[in-house]
């Protein structure tokens, strides 16, 4: 559940926290390249495509988290955690170690959980940092 949209609110918070006012921009880049991902791109991308999970195909995968939607690319939570990251990563540097462990985790939490191809969470990554680096660069 590390890449579940409750870690986002938490890191905000720790944010905002430790960096006060500065990190208001790089919250608010970080909150429009997921809702413009989410909105505008994920959901026609990931029908179209109707790419079945692991699991789907091959019964002796059992995943023990039930998915949040029925395909399986894009990857969602590698689109979420890079339109995250990257702002935060831009903005504050030192972030960076932490940001690319995140990144790995959700990603093999994903791949052993059978709901993903390496390819879906590549794309996923790919949307997210598709959208996120030009709105960083415009806005921080």
């Amino acid at each position: 559940s590390l890449g579940n949209g409750w870690v986002y609110l938490a890191a905000g918070l720790l944010l905002i926290g430790f960096k006060g006012r500065k990190a208001g921009r790089v919250i608010f880049v970080a909150s429009l390249s997921i809702a413009i991902a989410h909105l505008l791109f994920y959901p026609w991308i990931k029908s179209r495509l109707a790419r079945l999970r692991p699991f789907d195909l091959d019964p002796a995968l059992k995943p023990s988290v039930r998915c949040l939607d029925e395909y399986s690319c894009p990857s969602g939570h590698m689109m979420t955690a890079v339109a995250f990251g990257v702002p935060l990563g831009y903005a504050f540097p030192g972030t960076l170690p932490a940001i690319v462990l995140t990144w790995l985790m959700i990603a093999w939490s994903r791949l052993s959980l059978a709901h993903h191809y390496p390819t879906d969470l590549i794309l996923g990554g790919a949307i997210g940092a598709g959208i996120t680096i030009p709105i960083t660069m415009l806005l921080i």
